[in-house]
Formats: C-alpha cells, structure tokens, sequence
C-alpha cells in the first residue's frame, strides 16, 4: 500500500546529503506483510534513499515523526551517500601515494629477505671472514674487561681464557647454538658460532654480549650450570653492561 506523498516543506525535517537542498518529497510505503518504508528524493538533485521504518505505528503519518527517528533517518541516508560515492567514484592514489606504498612493500620485503638470509647463514652456507669476526670478538671482550658491571672474577675469566671464533654447525634440529664454554668437556676456550653475528658480518650487539658473559660465567661458576642463580646472574651483569655499552 502507497500513503500519500508528502512534502519537506510539511514535514521540516530532512537535507539532501548531496546538495544540502531542503525541497525534498517523501512517500511512505508498506509492504505485504505490514513492512514500513520511506522513500526520500531531492527535487533539486534527484538524489534518492529508501529505508526501513519499522519503529512506526500504522496511523503515524510523516509530520508525526519523533525527531530522534527523523535524526537516525538522516544519519542513515548520508552514510548510503557516502557509501554509494565511494563504490561509484573510488579516489585512486596519486603518484606520491603510490610511491610511498612501493617503499612500503619494498622495505617489508627487504626487511623479510635480510631475516631469511640470517637464518640461511647460520648453517654455514654464505661465506664469511672469520678474521673479522674474532677481531669483532675481541675488541668486545675489550670492552668487557673495562665494564665495572662483571666481578673480579668474571674479568679474571675474560682476561684468560682464550676466545675463539668457530665455523662449528650453529644448528642442532631445532636448537641454535651461540656458544660453548669448553669447561664441562676438558676444553680450555671457549667457542663463539655465527648466531651471534648478522651475515654480513657485524655483530648483533645484545647477543653477542650476552654469549660472551652468558659463557665466562660457565668458566667462573661452573658448579651453578643453567640453574636459575646462572641465569639471574647472566641477565643482571648483560643488563648492566649493556647500558653502558659505547
């Protein structure tokens, strides 16, 4: 069934959310089964919208409307709005936008290349110039020796115990070494692998800070193995250092 069409101007109620117009016609409907509904269309613009309007009572007719549902209406009809514009008319990027978003891809893949190669050189497979890396391990048992964070005999430990860089497999299944003290099996070094190192070459800072402290203290303590005193004391002496580290 068609009710009468009626008028904004009769009604006062709603704007045309593409031209802003207030000369609007209205024609309220019902469905077969009692549905009530509400056509809207600009008389300026034609702009047009259709919407559900369950919450009114089968005498309410368009100039009773509670202004809190006329309010919801207009909401409704500017989100159709805005919905139908951006499906019609989609703003495509512009040169600068898409250029930023190449960077973007670029770097996340970049970045995703460099944690895969990483992983790829722990199994030995990238060539690498073990010379630098012992110098790079030596100049941070240097520094590690000037630290006041490590006890005297944590620098008696540093000071002579040989430290070596190894080409030794970095990988047992799936467990990744960073080092070995050498004192559980009659060694008198102790062994730094390649996870502590990026495969470029340079040293991953906090860990090869860690490796070297986390082994001294096997050779200082080695009565404590990797209890949680070892631990507790591994983590407080890296902390310290490393917030002191150059």
């Amino acid at each position: 069934m068609q009710n009468p069409e009626l008028t904004n101007e009769a009604s006062g109620w709603l704007a045309c959310p593409e031209c802003g117009s207030t000369n609007l016609r209205a024609t309220p409907l019902e469905g077969p089964d009692g549905e009530r509904f509400v056509r809207v269309w600009c008389r300026d613009c034609d702009e047009q919208g259709f919407f559900e309007i369950p919450e009114f009572p089968e005498d309410a007719v368009l100039e009773d409307w509670p202004a809190e549902t006329v309010g919801t209406l207009q909401h409704e009809w500017r989100e159709w709005h805005q919905w139908k514009n951006r499906h019609l008319h989609p703003r495509w990027p512009g040169p600068v936008e898409r250029w930023v978003g190449r960077l973007l891809i670029t770097g996340i893949l970049g970045v995703a290349l460099l944690l895969v190669v990483d992983q790829i050189q722990l199994f030995g497979v990238i060539l690498e110039d073990g010379a630098i890396r012992q110098q790079h391990i030596e100049n941070y048992r240097q520094q590690l020796r000037r630290s006041p964070c490590l006890s005297p005999a944590m620098l008696h430990t540093l000071s002579n115990v040989p430290i070596r860089y190894t080409r030794e497999r970095a990988v047992h299944g799936n467990f990744i070494q960073y080092g070995e003290a050498g004192v559980y099996w009659g060694e008198e070094q102790i062994k730094i692998h390649r996870s502590n190192f990026w495969f470029f070459g340079t040293p991953k800072t906090g860990q090869l800070v860690n490796t070297l402290i986390h082994e001294a203290r096997h050779r200082t303590s080695p009565a404590l193995g990797h209890s949680a005193q070892f631990h507790l004391l591994v983590n407080r002496d890296t902390e310290c250092v490393l917030n002191q580290w150059d």
